[in-house]
């Protein structure tokens, strides 16, 4: 019973702080109105769909739902990170807050992303002798 009491309080709790609850998230799941959950904050990503670099289709299979482990799981960039603050419009009622993990060893986070070519050719270059050729077997 005091179990329940106190759930009952959190919710009201909630309700007054104007935090996004599970069945009011799910309301959410149409390409139309998508909305989803990451790291305890509701992001409204209706309009951003189209512009998604994995494609829309992966945003929308996860729409009404709690999302986190799907984002971390592929591993953002800190620019994806960005993007997803300004499409916040609120907060998961009684989950705890947590930035959503951010792929440090992603390719596209570090500086190897940038030097990647030269790095090649150079590796080329000292290979072969010749700049932009790779050796070929006989």
């Amino acid at each position: 019973r005091k179990a329940h009491e106190d759930a009952l309080a959190r919710a009201a709790t909630d309700a007054a702080e104007g935090k996004v609850t599970l069945a009011q998230l799910a309301e959410h799941s149409a390409p139309e109105s998508a909305w989803i959950a990451i790291g305890g904050a509701v992001y409204d990503i209706t309009k951003y769909a189209e512009k998604h670099p994995g494609g829309k289709q992966v945003l929308f299979e996860v729409a009404g739902r709690d999302a986190t482990k799907a984002f971390d799981d592929v591993g953002h960039s800190a620019k994806a990170r960005v993007i997803l603050k300004s499409l916040q419009v609120g907060e998961l009622a009684g989950a705890t807050a947590k930035s959503p993990k951010l792929d440090e060893d992603s390719f596209w986070n570090g500086h190897l992303a940038v030097h990647a070519p030269i790095l090649m050719m150079t590796g080329l270059v000292a290979l072969t002798g010749t700049p932009g050729t790779l050796p070929l077997a006989a």
